[in-house]
């Protein structure tokens, strides 16, 4: 196999089907060493691009720059407890359409495209169709407080064997990130969400990239309707997720790269209270450069 050059990626069109999942990617060496990739998947077919510059060792390899393409024997697809970690219990089903080595295209910016305009990274219609992986998961359509469409996300309660809950949507960042006008690391992003239980008062939101380097935060909530505001730059790394991947990770959430939203929360939230019903709704999530 010859070498990708530095402007290649792999792009994979992939899907989990019925909970989020992930999978390891890996180009196997004859001596078994390997170099590869993991990917965080959402259960909507999706594509997903990792440069070539990002993979990750695997298998023993010491160094990207020890690994020859020339060796290359076969391709890899694993999952498992490792990769999945608090998913590692859930029925796992997961379907590859293509991998391929694609060129990678710049993004340019245009100027006619003010950087106060919001990109809205969450779906609600979207949310509201995928499959739930756990029938203890309660969802339903609902409004905020000025008539625009929401997800009621619930359960009446966590245990040992149900722990947390956690839904996931997609967004496509190459494309909007065309469009966006400023530094990532100027950029706000925005929640409008509410607690639907009084028990509840947080929620985990997770920002995954290509490659699976990953940026979140806690984000409180009141029962009334509120508009977050955080910035990027305050975002932090979630080493725990992926610990090989968060190595590649840029200065802040590289929005270009921007491919999956992560919505969780359980017992580790609320450790005095977690046998009590629990419930969250979501309107908005988005990007802005402003505080509007």
């Amino acid at each position: 196999m010859p070498r990708p050059g530095p402007d290649r990626g792999l792009r994979v069109v992939a899907r989990s089907v019925g909970s989020a999942s992930a999978v390891e990617l890996g180009f196997r060496m004859r001596n078994g060493q390997g170099l590869g990739c993991n990917i965080y998947l959402a259960p909507v077919w999706h594509e997903y691009l990792v440069p070539a510059s990002e993979m990750m060792t695997l298998w023993g390899l010491p160094s990207a720059d020890a690994f020859d393409w020339a060796e290359v024997e076969s391709l890899s697809v694993l999952t498992g407890a490792w990769l999945l970690k608090e998913s590692r219990t859930k029925p796992q089903l997961i379907e590859i359409q293509s991998v391929e080595w694609v060129q990678l295209r710049s993004a340019w910016q245009l100027v006619s495209v003010g950087g106060g305009i919001p990109w809205s990274i969450f779906d609600a219609d979207e949310w509201l169709r995928s499959r739930l992986w756990n029938k203890k998961i309660q969802r339903w359509g609902t409004s905020d407080d000025q008539g625009r469409t929401a997800v009621h996300i619930g359960a009446e309660g966590f245990s040992d064997d149900f722990e947390s809950l956690s839904m996931r949507g997609t967004c496509d960042g190459s494309t909007l990130a065309n469009l966006w006008k400023g530094a990532d690391e100027d950029a706000i992003l925005y929640v409008c969400a509410r607690a639907a239980a009084p028990a509840t008062t947080s929620f985990e939101l997770a920002l995954m990239e290509s490659g699976g380097v990953t940026w979140g935060t806690v984000v409180k909530l009141t029962p009334e309707w509120r508009t977050t505001r955080i910035p990027i730059k305050n975002l932090r790394l979630f080493t725990h997720w992926d610990p090989e991947a968060a190595q590649n990770a840029g200065p802040s959430l590289r929005l270009s790269r921007l491919q999956n939203v992560n919505v969780c929360f359980g017992s580790w939230l609320f450790p005095k209270k977690s046998d009590q019903p629990h419930a969250m709704e979501i309107s908005a999530i988005g990007i802005t450069i402003n505080a509007r």
